[in-house]
């Protein structure tokens, strides 16, 4: 382990000697947040790794929840590829027009009855492509692309290194409490490693994106995510 892991073990340490203490938010991050309340770390939006060089998750047992392991929205091929994809892939619910979708390297995605969206690896043009083809088999055109620098960048300065925690919970008179139980360190394979995972389908990604009922864009977020099972495809698992 490096500097910045063995502080961050320690913390932990500390933190798992007070048993279950009680969850500073209700919800489903109240168990990340609680633990940066506890190393002190401030909320915020900052593309930095959580505690200096390492990106922190916290997992309940048995959770079938994925690894977020960053955001990232297209930066070409055109003005605001966003808008452009819910422009031409959105659907209206409840008299909102939305896109919600998970898109992956591997596979075609049917959405509706006619189109079909896909992830297209161009290694030439070092460029993650998403695709949409129409029901009469043409390309529909979204202009929506990630380079390979961006995701790169995301890559070595989000999730170079990470800790992922397991955490036990329960809950006593309506209050959930949590027991920080085991970590565990990691070490990204490398950008190449990402890319191979993201065409074979193993990391997929996620677009959320709709209307206000006033007309607004609305971006939730373009989150890029690998199941808990198959983390060590991309990183090596370091020894505490």
């Amino acid at each position: 382990m490096n500097k910045d892991m063995q502080e961050l073990y320690c913390m932990f340490s500390n933190i798992k000697e007070m048993g279950f203490v009680p969850s500073k938010r209700k919800g489903s991050t109240g168990v990340g947040y609680t633990f940066e309340c506890l190393i002190n770390k401030k909320e915020d939006s900052n593309p930095c790794p959580d505690y200096k060089s390492i990106e922190i998750k916290t997992l309940r047992y048995h959770s079938k929840q994925k690894i977020h392991l960053f955001s990232a929205s297209p930066d070409g091929d055109c003005e605001f590829p966003i808008k452009n994809v819910l422009n031409k892939l959105g659907y209206k619910r409840n008299g909102i027009k939305r896109c919600y979708i998970s898109v992956y390297g591997n596979k075609s995605i049917q959405l509706g009855y006619y189109k079909t969206v896909k992830l297209d690896i161009n290694r030439r043009k070092e460029k993650i492509y998403l695709k949409a083809i129409d029901a009469f088999g043409q390309d529909m055109e979204l202009n929506t692309s990630w380079s390979f620098a961006k995701l790169k960048e995301k890559v070595e300065n989000k999730i170079n290194s990470m800790a992922v925690i397991k955490v036990q919970n329960k809950f006593k008179n309506d209050k959930e409490f949590f027991y920080y139980s085991k970590i565990a360190f990691y070490k990204i394979k490398g950008f190449n490693t990402f890319v191979d995972l993201l065409e074979k389908g193993i990391i997929k990604v996620t677009i959320k994106v709709n209307e206000t009922l006033d007309k607004h864009l609305e971006n939730h977020g373009v989150d890029f995510s690998i199941e808990i099972k198959d983390i060590e495809m991309l990183f090596d698992k370091i020894k505490n």
